[in-house]
C-alpha cells in the first residue's frame, strides 16, 4: 500500500514537471497579451464601442478597471478575469507557469477524485485521467487560474 501512495505521488510530480516545462516551451496564447494590458472601450465614429489594448495593467486596480470596461462590452466572467488579468500584467512568465501548473495538478485532482472516487486511486485510473486530459486540451499551453 505505501509503495502504491509513493508510485502514484512519483507519477503526480513527473506529469507536473511535463506540464511546467510544457508551459515554457510554448508560445503564450493570444488572450494571455489581451490580459496583460488594460482594456479601454472607445467610441468608433459610427457610434459603436471597440476595446483598446495600449497600457499595461500594473496593478490588481489596473484589471478591475479593465474587466469593468470587458463586462460593459462583451463579457461577464468579471472575477474570474480579473484574477486572470492580474497575473498575467503583474506576474513573470515563471510565476504563470508554476501557478497554472499547480492549478492543473488541482484541477486532475479533482477529476480523479469525481471520476473514481477515492477507494479506486490506484496508479492506472491517474494515468488515464492525466492522459485523457492532456490529449484533450484544446491547446498546448492552456491557462488554468481561470
Amino acid at each position: 500500500m505505501r509503495s502504491k501512495k509513493w508510485l502514484l505521488a512519483a507519477f503526480v510530480i513527473v506529469a507536473s514537471v511535463l506540464y511546467f516545462m510544457q508551459d515554457q516551451w510554448f508560445t503564450r496564447d493570444i488572450d494571455d497579451y489581451g490580459f496583460s494590458t488594460i482594456m479601454e472601450l472607445i467610441e468608433l465614429p459610427d457610434g459603436s464601442l471597440n476595446i483598446l489594448h495600449e497600457q499595461r495593467v500594473n496593478s490588481l486596480g489596473d484589471a478591475l478597471h479593465s474587466q469593468v470596461n470587458a463586462y460593459q462590452s462583451y463579457n461577464g466572467r468579471f472575477l474570474v478575469h480579473a484574477v486572470v488579468q492580474w497575473f498575467s500584467g503583474t506576474k513573470s512568465d515563471t510565476f504563470i507557469a508554476v501557478a497554472n501548473t499547480l492549478m492543473w495538478a488541482l484541477m486532475i485532482a479533482c477529476f480523479v477524485l469525481l471520476a473514481f472516487g477515492k477507494k479506486r486511486l490506484d496508479v492506472p485510473n491517474v494515468i488515464i485521467a492525466f492522459g485523457v486530459i492532456w490529449l484533450l486540451m484544446p491547446n498546448a499551453m492552456k491557462m488554468f487560474l481561470g
